[in-house]
């Protein structure tokens, strides 16, 4: 789909969805990855959203 000879999408929609993943959806995968290193699963249920978001260091 992002293949810029056989895409039905414009140069100016494949950058969009580049960006998209690059930016938006890495972060993620990297705020994920942070925190359930450091918490338990039960901890995430457990959790208030701006725990997670916070830090006690």
């Amino acid at each position: 789909m992002l293949d810029p000879h056989y895409s039905p999408l414009t140069s100016y929609e494949q950058r969009k969805r580049i960006d998209y993943a690059i930016y938006d959806c890495f972060a993620v995968t990297f705020l994920h990855q942070a925190i359930y290193d450091k918490w338990s699963l039960i901890q995430l249920r457990e959790a208030k959203l701006t725990a997670l978001f916070t830090s006690n260091a």
